[in-house]
């Protein structure tokens, strides 16, 4: 069992994490600001922070939240967030199959009285339309007690994140990790206090002697048939053809000096249509008989960049685009 953190806005710093004895950090995955292309909320994990805390020693877990309801939100939801979950990933430089703990911040003890009937559908619907983006395997589930309990019990989540609140003292043995006090500071920083309680949390880097996480979506995972469900598209971007060329949109993260040495990391300000010299797909699913991808990551010309994940490959979003329709290699 480990000691580790969770935080929003400050940044400890990676030095100050591992002299107070801490072995791992939470961080949020970052978004679009109001989907703005450029800003990205300030909360979310970077570059920079990434490099720092994986110098000193600490793993990383991912978190989702945007506010402490949204699970209550339902299916498209949860799909949306996923996919933002994506986008979120690439920009801060974390593999693409990292699990992710959607927060339920919220007072939900699931079955335990009258009114949480009315919650838990829909709190099982966000978790579903999450997973069906990213895939059960990666699907967490961040909540109090009874949360963790009824989601893990039930196969809606893979992972388990509970907090003390909402908990009544009880802590679920199906929970991976657990936070424990929220009233910490290091480095003047405000900080909440966790430690695992299972040595696989989903955390990165991950050890290799432990079974790779598959990044498949859950295709029998249908949207439901809800006329209070509202249709969330966070992002409309997709491979043009021709196949020879690629328009990259405002905002993909790139190295500004071809070198390992350099720490300045930029943003395209503008659309930019570059030669396409490769690209790898993922996410793969079949639908009607068909091969479908849910992303790309397309190769910048060589005098951009040499660092994978700092944007050597600059992602690219491709829902519902199929073989013949973008013409991936």
């Amino acid at each position: 069992m480990a000691e580790g953190v969770d935080y929003a806005w400050g940044r400890p710093g990676g030095h100050n994490l591992a002299v107070a004895g801490k072995k791992f950090a939470m961080r949020y995955v970052p978004y679009r600001e109001n989907l703005n292309p450029v800003i990205w909320t300030s909360k979310g994990l970077d570059l920079w922070e990434k490099r720092d805390l994986l110098e000193h020693g600490l793993s990383i877990g991912m978190v989702w939240e945007t506010f402490a309801n949204r699970a209550k939100e339902g299916w498209n939801a949860g799909r949306a967030d996923a996919m933002m979950c994506a986008d979120g990933l690439a920009h801060c430089g974390m593999p693409s199959n990292t699990v992710i703990y959607f927060a339920v911040d919220f007072d939900a003890n699931v079955g335990q009285r009258s009114w949480d009937q009315n919650v838990s559908p829909w709190i099982r619907a966000y978790l579903d339309g999450a997973a069906s983006v990213i895939g059960r395997a990666r699907t967490g589930v961040y909540g109090g007690y009874f949360v963790i309990e009824w989601a893990l019990a039930n196969g809606i989540a893979r992972w388990g994140w509970q907090t003390y609140a909402w908990s009544a003292g009880h802590v679920s043995s199906h929970a991976h990790l657990l936070q424990y006090w929220n009233h910490g500071a290091i480095n003047g920083v405000p900080i909440d206090l966790n430690k695992n309680l299972k040595a696989d949390f989903g955390q990165y880097p991950r050890d290799l002697s432990l079974p790779p996480i598959p990044d498949l979506p859950d295709t029998s995972l249908p949207p439901p048939d809800d006329p209070h469900e509202k249709e969330e598209l966070p992002m409309d971007i997709h491979v043009p053809n021709p196949p020879e060329m690629i328009t990259i949109p405002a905002s993909v993260v790139y190295r500004e000096k071809p070198n390992k040495n350099s720490d300045k990391v930029q943003q395209f300000d503008k659309r930019k249509t570059l030669p396409l010299v490769g690209v790898e797909k993922g996410g793969e699913y079949e639908k009607d008989g068909k091969k479908f991808y849910r992303w790309g990551l397309v190769r910048l010309p060589a005098f951009w960049t040499d660092d994978p994940f700092d944007g050597k490959w600059a992602y690219v979003p491709i829902e519902h685009c199929d073989r013949e329709q973008c013409k991936l290699p």
